[in-house]
C-alpha cells in the first residue's frame, strides 16, 4: 500500500490472447491475497453499465434491441451527472453531443463508426474510474486492471480512422481532473500469430478486433500508444514490457520481480 494508505493501481495491457486476464485472475489477485493485501480484478470494457454492454454488443456484431438503446440513453444521463457536464469545455460539449447521437443511429440501424465505438469506450471507462477504480483505491484496495489507457489508444487507432493521440486527447477532455494513470503498467508483448492461436484454442467468440490482421495492426499501434502516453505522462507513465511468449510461470516471475524492484511489495 502507498504511504498515504491508497491502494496501488496496476494495469495489464496487450493484444487479445496475450495472457493478461489469466495473469490477473489466476496469479496476481491470489498472490496479493496471500500477502494479506486486498485486491480486485477489474476489466474494461465493463459489464457494469450500458456503455460497456453496448461496446461488447457492437464488437461482437450483435443486434441492438429497443431495451438496449433505452438503457444506453439512461446511462448517458447518468454520465452527465457524474462528470459535472455543465462545467466543461467546448470540446467536452462536442463529445457529449456526439455520444447522445449514438442511440439515434442505433434506432435507425446504422453502423457505428470507429469514433462512435471509441466514445462508448471512453464513457464506459469514465464510469468505471468514478464508480469503481477511484473508490477502491481510496479504500486501500489494490486494483488489478485488465485494459486501461493504452488499450483504447491502440485498438481505437488500428483501423486508421483515428490516431492514438486523438483518442488520448478525448480521454483527457472527458475525464479532466479525474484523469488517472496506473502506478505501474505491464505491457504483455506477444506476436499476433501466437495470440491468434490462443484465441482460437480458447473457443471464445472472435470479435471485431481479434482476427489475425486486426491483431497485427493493434500490436503496431500499441507501440505508438506507448510513445503518446510516455510523452504526455512523463515520469508517471511507468510502463514495463514483459515477454508474453514465455510460460505463465515465467511471466509471473518477471512481473513479481518488477513489483519488488519498484517498491510495490514491502
Amino acid at each position: 500500500m502507498s504511504e498515504k494508505g491508497r491502494g496501488y493501481f496496476i494495469s495489464l495491457e496487450g493484444i487479445s490472447g496475450c495472457g493478461k486476464s489469466t495473469l490477473a485472475k489466476k496469479w496476481l489477485v491470489p498472490f496479493f491475497t496471500g500477502l494479506g493485501i486486498e485486491s480486485v480484478h477489474n476489466a474494461e470494457p465493463t459489464s457494469a453499465n450500458a456503455f460497456g454492454i453496448a461496446i461488447r454488443m457492437a464488437i461482437e456484431r450483435q443486434t441492438f434491441g429497443a431495451e438496449h438503446i433505452q438503457n444506453l440513453k439512461r446511462e448517458i444521463v447518468h454520465l452527465l451527472g457524474k462528470i459535472d457536464s455543465f462545467d466543461g469545455s467546448e470540446a467536452l460539449s462536442r463529445y457529449l453531443r456526439h455520444l447522445a447521437y449514438i442511440p439515434k443511429k442505433l434506432e435507425r440501424h446504422e453502423s457505428l463508426s470507429e469514433l462512435d465505438r471509441q466514445f462508448l469506450f471512453l464513457a464506459d471507462g469514465a464510469m468505471d474510474i468514478l464508480g469503481t477504480i477511484i473508490p477502491k483505491l481510496e479504500s486501500g484496495v489494490f486494483v488489478i486492471q485488465d485494459r486501461f489507457h493504452l488499450s483504447g489508444a491502440a485498438y481505437g487507432s488500428a483501423k486508421g480512422e483515428l490516431t492514438p493521440r486523438e483518442i488520448y486527447d478525448w480521454r483527457l477532455v472527458l475525464l479532466r481532473q479525474k484523469h488517472i494513470v496506473p502506478d505501474i503498467t505491464f505491457f504483455i508483448d506477444v506476436a499476433p500469430e501466437t495470440a491468434c492461436k490462443r484465441l482460437n484454442a480458447s473457443g471464445k467468440t472472435i470479435d471485431l478486433y481479434e482476427g489475425l490482421e486486426s491483431l497485427r495492426r493493434v500490436r503496431t499501434q500499441y507501440e505508438e500508444a506507448i510513445q503518446v502516453v510516455n510523452a504526455f505522462e512523463k515520469e508517471k507513465s511507468n510502463i514495463v514490457r514483459v515477454n508474453g511468449e514465455n510460460s505463465l510461470e515465467s511471466v509471473c516471475e518477471e512481473v513479481k520481480r518488477a513489483l519488488l524492484e519498484r517498491g510495490f511489495l514491502q
